[in-house]
């Protein structure tokens, strides 16, 4: 996506989330299995340089787990996305959860957080009956690597629910509700 220009949104910090329409297969099964617009997530991270020593390319990048690993990418991949600004931070929670963001890159991806929102959405399980399972997982998918990084910065949004069981729909009526976009 180099060369795209994206405005991103005034009063735009480091730690900040995201949500996005999301795309390909993975954002469609996503956006199915949670019945939601959202179908992608991940946290902002500020300028990073994208070139090689002796030619920098710096730009906004964000974490974000895609098929088959956590990465950073630059923010302009995600021209639709809802930033979550109004989260109330502090300075030091923005650096813990930016801390995590960068732990969490090259981490394996969490195929199987779908079985658990398919049956979340089927009503055949809830994050109670799942969390014994889920627990130990240390794999992400876009959305737990958000759950996780405001884990780190000590905020639960959920307590008792695994971070893995955070979706895109979870994060986008958060803070929808929340009025954070």
């Amino acid at each position: 996506m180099r060369g795209v220009r994206v405005t991103l949104p005034a009063g735009l910090k480091p730690g900040t989330f995201f949500v996005s329409h999301g795309s390909g297969v993975l954002g469609a099964v996503i956006r199915r299995n949670t019945e939601s617009w959202a179908g992608h997530a991940g946290v902002f991270l500020g300028p990073h340089n994208f070139g090689a020593h002796a030619a920098p390319d710096l730009a906004p990048a964000i974490v974000e787990a895609t098929w088959p690993r956590t990465r950073i990418s630059r923010a302009s991949r995600h021209p639709d996305a809802r930033w979550a600004i109004r989260e109330p931070l502090t300075d030091r929670q923005r650096g813990l959860a930016v801390a995590r963001a960068l732990e969490l890159v090259g981490g394996r991806y969490d195929p199987l957080a779908y079985l658990g929102f398919s049956l979340e959405v089927l009503h055949a399980a809830t994050a109670k009956d799942l969390a014994p399972l889920m627990r130990h997982d240390s794999w992400r998918v876009c959305s737990a690597v958000v759950a996780d990084t405001r884990a780190a910065a000590g905020i639960r949004w959920w307590p008792g629910s695994p971070v893995n069981l955070c979706s895109p729909a979870d994060l986008d009526n958060l803070a929808a509700e929340k009025g954070w976009f």
